[in-house]
């Protein structure tokens, strides 16, 4: 059967170009040319029509072809893109034109290219046409967000103190993973910040101690940031400590509320014990 669909006797799913020749439905009809030589075959009229057949073959054989090209229309499309950000369609074809589903009644050239944006998730479809064959492609573009969390905070190396309920004074090491918990990637550069408090709401007295900066990140894409060292001093007040993300507000998110670390504290730090280092 393959030689005959090459040699341009057998049309292979005329009815549905798109169907896989693996698929059960798979049909082969005979080419309407070869068949009207056929029909003659045995009649006066058979040497005739066997010389204009093979006379008009090649021909024939590269229509078959052109067709069987046409069918293919590859378009590339992001998959997720931010709300009103440009975005480009491009679509090739060996077809005399195309349709779109976002030019309207307008005629698209058979190659070509649309940039524009979009605000809510929609299918782009373009149909390309030739002489007597056509394809349709079809490409779902979601609009996307980035959404930033901070979903591990720790603090390691801390020394229990002489008093019951202290920890000794000195370094530690603050430790957080920052993660886009959404399905677009941001190119942009962010800020973590890390905040020391005197309360559990991070409203007593909170200060910057810390602030490192994040070249971007990819959609549910988690970063683990570099260790952050720390020194703390005596103090009877309790230390409470938060890393936040995006302080700088330079990611736009559909909601800024998880972009901090659960609190970790209360902490009180009293002085280390003579002779201890």
């Amino acid at each position: 059967v393959k030689f005959f669909v090459e040699e341009g006797l057998l049309l292979r799913n005329p009815d549905d170009p798109k169907r896989p020749t693996t698929s059960g439905k798979t049909v082969y009809q005979i080419e309407p040319s070869a068949l009207a030589l056929l029909r003659k075959l045995g009649t006066s009229e058979w040497t005739t029509a066997l010389g204009q057949y093979l006379a008009s073959r090649e021909s024939l054989k590269h229509e078959i072809a052109r067709k069987r090209t046409l069918v293919r229309v590859p378009v590339k499309l992001p998959v997720t893109v931010a709300a009103g950000s440009a975005f480009t369609v491009v679509w090739k074809s060996s077809g005399t034109g195309c349709v779109a589903n976002w030019s309207g009644a307008v005629p698209l050239p058979p190659t070509g290219s649309a940039t524009g944006s979009i605000i809510t998730s929609r299918p782009f479809v373009i149909t390309c046409f030739g002489r007597g064959a056509g394809q349709s492609a079809a490409l779902q573009v979601n609009v996307g967000v980035t959404d930033l969390a901070v979903p591990t905070f720790s603090i390691s190396g801390l020394k229990r103190g002489k008093v019951k309920g202290t920890y000794q004074e000195g370094p530690y090491t603050l430790e957080a993973t920052v993660k886009n918990l959404g399905k677009l990637a941001n190119p942009n550069n962010f800020k973590v910040k890390y905040t020391l408090a005197n309360s559990s709401d991070m409203k007593t007295r909170p200060r910057t101690i810390g602030e490192i900066a994040i070249n971007g990140i990819g959609s549910n894409q988690s970063k683990v940031l570099d260790a952050f060292k720390w020194a703390s001093t005596p103090s009877v007040d309790p230390s409470y400590f938060q890393v936040c993300a995006d302080t700088g507000e330079a990611i736009v998110e559909p909601s800024d509320t998880n972009n901090c670390s659960k609190v970790l504290g209360p902490y009180t730090f009293s002085a280390k014990p003579r002779g201890s280092c």
